[in-house]
């Protein structure tokens, strides 16, 4: 992969990084929410657990895309 596209790849994976984390927080607010108001949480643990995962995948990304480019550098 060329130089350019590992830093547009690495600017996009920034992104979902920062994205991912907030989606997160938010859904870690949804669950607590939810347990503060004596409601089922499990449908909310599962996507909770959905985005965590989601996340790390992203983080896993950009930590590959950024060793490709300090490589390239």
């Amino acid at each position: 992969m060329d130089r350019n596209t590992v830093l547009q790849r690495l600017a996009e994976a920034e992104e979902q990084v920062v994205l991912g984390a907030h989606n997160v927080v938010r859904q870690s607010e949804v669950v607590a929410q939810l347990e503060r108001d004596g409601y089922d949480t499990s449908g909310a643990q599962a996507l909770l657990i959905q985005l965590e995962e989601a996340r790390a995948l992203h983080v896993a990304e950009r930590d590959r895309l950024r060793k490709e480019a300090q490589s390239q550098s």
